[in-house]
This record gives structure tokens, C-alpha cells and sequence, in this order.
């Protein structure tokens, strides 16, 4: 059966383990007129103590974005919760609050960008696409098309096929997998933001 291709980003699941699942995300702040584009369900890092947009290749992920808090939106002068920001001009004292799954034994499921063998499990994968539906404010991340090679790191490590009926043909392209971080702030041992 084909897999439906509806990319939806990385949508938390679950934990890793069997430790207290709270679906929690951390607030951490956006700066005022940033220059950043994001979306639900993408990888974002921070700068500066920041948030900054991840990449398909960044190291130092802070976590996935949840959705986003303005707490005078200029255009309407309310408050406004967000699936996705994009550039805004706040009122002195006001603020930008962007809302992270930030743990990084999080579990995500994603739609890979191309068919990955059952051996693809337990192999690392880096990330496809930071765009997203502007109307919905979800990101169109996937993963990359092909797992890292051979003893290189990459952004995320495949757990499973999702059990997603809909979407875990493993034999064909569009499969949605569970994954969690691989390359993760909190996971390194330096220290430092991106």
C-alpha cells in the first residue's frame, strides 16, 4: 500500500523510556523583530540565548517548535498564540514566547523524504526542508532521503516505523518513523549554544 506524502514536520509522541511523559515544552524568548521564519513541528536552536531557525545540518538543536506567544500582537493589539512566527515589531515591553519540546529523550514522529530499509533502524538521519504552510503554520520538515553513513552523526536517530496505519509501508517512499534527538544541545558535552 503507498504512504499517503503529507509531510507534517516532527510531532512529539512520546518518551523515550519509560520515565513520566508530560508533553511538556519550555518557554524560551524570541527577540523583537527577529528575522526568522518558523513553523510547528521544526527544529530550532539558540543564539545568544535565543531562538534561532534550525537547519538540516545544525548540531546544537535546542528542540522542536510547538507554537508561538505574542503578548501584544501589533496587528490586533491582543494577546495571540501561534502554530508559526514570522517577523515582528513588538511594543516596547512587550514580548515574543516561543514554546519548545526541548527534552531530548522526546520521541517525534516524521514522513521520510525517501524509502528507508528495515535496517535503517537504529541509524542516524539528518533533516529535510525548513518550510512550512503558512496558512496552517505547520512545517513540511521530513527526514533526508538516506540514513548517514557508517559511524557519521546526524541530527536524529531512527527508533522504529511509525504505527501510523496510514503511512508505515516501509517498502515505500512517504513512511512515517519515530525518532529522537541524536544531536541535541543538551547532549553535548562542550557546552555553549549554536
Amino acid at each position: 500500500m503507498a504512504n499517503k506524502n503529507a509531510p507534517f514536520g516532527f510531532r512529539a509522541m512520546g518518551k523515550l523510556g519509560s520515565d513520566v511523559n508530560n508533553m511538556a515544552t519550555a518557554e524560551y524568548k524570541i527577540d523583537d523583530n527577529a528575522n526568522l521564519t518558523l513553523f510547528q513541528g521544526m527544529i530550532v536552536g539558540s543564539g545568544s540565548g535565543l531562538i534561532t531557525a534550525g537547519t538540516a545540518t545544525s548540531t546544537k538543536n535546542l528542540g522542536v517548535l510547538n507554537g508561538v506567544f505574542v503578548s501584544k500582537d501589533p496587528s490586533t493589539g491582543k494577546p495571540s498564540f501561534k502554530n508559526s512566527y514570522t517577523q515582528t515589531n513588538v511594543a516596547t515591553g512587550e514580548t515574543i514566547t516561543a514554546f519548545v519540546f526541548d527534552d531530548p529523550n522526546t520521541l517525534f514522529e516524521v514522513q521520510a523524504g525517501g524509502i528507508l530499509a528495515q535496517a535503517a533502524q537504529g541509524n542516524n538521519i539528518d533533516s529535510l526542508g525548513v518550510a512550512g504552510n503558512s496558512i496552517s503554520g505547520v512545517s513540511t520538515s521530513t527526514t533526508a532521503s538516506a540514513v548517514t553513513g557508517s559511524g557519521a552523526t546526524a541530527q536524529w536517530r531512527i527508533v522504529k516505523p511509525s504505527a501510523d496505519p496510514e503511512n508505515n509501508d516501509i517498502a515505500s517512499a512517504h513512511c512515517n518513523y519515530v525518532v529522537k534527538f541524536n544531536e541535541h544541545l543538551y547532549l553535548t558535552t562542550t557546552g555553549g549554544d549554536a
